[in-house]
């Protein structure tokens, strides 16, 4: 496939410039290095709760949806919901990497970092340049009339496809593209430590994405409208492609380690 539907390496959303300066935002302090990629869901949905099945799950739909509240204020800044709703959403996935740098930890070598860049980056540029659209949302009134700042091409068509938040690779994303790449080649010892994390993240996006028609259909006017569409949207493609990441990874697993 080409064109619309896939990527081109020079694409910043692809780019090694991009994977490398979240790599090293996402080093460990060296006094707290460890021999492994430390990760973590934030648990804001599965944290312990003290009271019966009942009240713990209401507990977990209450956070559910003032999490995509957060999210619903930041998308209704038009001129800047894309890094803020990206910045908010990647806060639900917590990772850290040891420093790859030889003077630090010699078992590194001066190539380790630009190994795993450029792993994650051909990784990244085979998912679907185009996620799927969830639901009906191309026939929804509120993409056909949505205000220009939220699509990718302002003199385009209010399309799935023009949609600014479906243009781009998440945050949270990327760094799980580093997380699978950097436990597959640099440390083995991790690969099945972190899958039950990793799925976690996946089945967050899920509780998130149930909430959001309930407080979708609270919206008053055009703007709020458009906002919760720019949320649902971006919960979608995050699970998407948080999904095929994982999955391609565990399959992997099962066939190199031969699990049944």
């Amino acid at each position: 496939m080409s064109g619309d539907f896939t990527w081109s390496p020079s694409d910043d959303a692809v780019s090694p410039e991009r994977v490398h300066q979240l790599l090293r935002k996402h080093y460990q302090k060296l006094e707290f290095h460890s021999r492994f990629p430390h990760i973590a869901c934030r648990g804001t949905l599965k944290s312990a709760f003290d009271g019966t099945p009942e009240s713990r799950q209401h507990e977990r739909l209450k956070r559910a949806e003032e999490i995509c509240r957060k999210y619903h204020l930041a998308s209704l800044d038009q001129n800047h919901h894309i890094d803020k709703l990206d910045e908010a959403v990647s806060e639900l996935f917590r990772c850290s990497f040891p420093p790859y740098k030889p003077d630090f930890l010699p078992e590194y070598s001066s190539q380790t970092e630009d190994r795993l860049v450029q792993h994650a980056c051909n990784l990244l540029v085979r998912l679907p340049r185009i996620p799927l659209p969830f639901g009906e949302v191309e026939d929804s009134p509120a993409l056909k009339r949505i205000s220009e700042s939220y699509l990718l091409h302002s003199e385009g068509p209010r399309e799935w496809r023009n949609l600014r938040a479906v243009s781009r690779i998440p945050t949270v994303v990327a760094l799980l593209a580093l997380i699978i790449v950097a436990a597959m080649l640099v440390h083995k010892e991790w690969e099945l430590e972190g899958i039950g994390t990793l799925r976690e993240l996946v089945n967050t996006f899920v509780e998130l994405l149930e909430v959001c028609p309930a407080l979708t259909s609270t919206a008053v006017s055009k703007a709020e409208s458009e906002a919760w569409l720019v949320v649902q949207s971006t919960l979608w493609i995050s699970w998407q492609r948080c999904t095929m990441l994982v999955r391609w990874f565990i399959f992997g697993l099962h066939i190199e380690k031969r699990f049944t």
